[in-house]
């Protein structure tokens, strides 16, 4: 396939998967011709909002999987990549502070760790929880 027929490729996939699925407003999108994929990176927010936008896009893919990975003492950046059910994969993500986690992600400056779409679940609502009590 030449660049230009999988450029137009990546681009419906986009379009389609906007149109199939209610999903928060990427902040920005990018399609990597020479990897076959699209990334999305998701808009700013609170880290709990944040959290909720990388589950509605997680939750509208198939095989889907998530990697943090602690940037440095103050940033968690949180990856979800899976595919759509036309066969495009979509690497999603975005980053919160750290400090935000209270603990809940055990990962040293440098760390990442591939995790389930149920355990982003699990600390987004654990986020939530320590935020209504805040």
């Amino acid at each position: 396939m030449n660049g230009r027929s999988e450029l137009h490729r990546l681009l419906g996939a986009v379009w389609g998967h906007l149109e199939e699925h209610r999903l928060p407003e990427p902040w920005s999108v990018t399609c990597e011709v020479y990897r076959s994929e699209v990334q999305v990176q998701i808009g700013p927010g609170s880290p709990v909002a944040r959290l909720a936008d990388l589950l509605v896009w997680a939750y509208s893919l198939e095989e889907a999987t998530v990697r943090w990975r602690r940037l440095d003492l103050r940033s968690l950046h949180t990856t979800v990549h899976g595919r759509t059910r036309a066969g495009v994969w979509f690497r999603v993500f975005g980053g919160i502070d750290f400090t935000v986690t209270r603990g809940l992600v055990p990962l040293a400056p440098g760390e990442t760790e591939v995790v389930s779409v149920e355990e982003l679940h699990i600390f987004h609502d654990l986020l939530t929880e320590h935020e209504v009590q805040s």
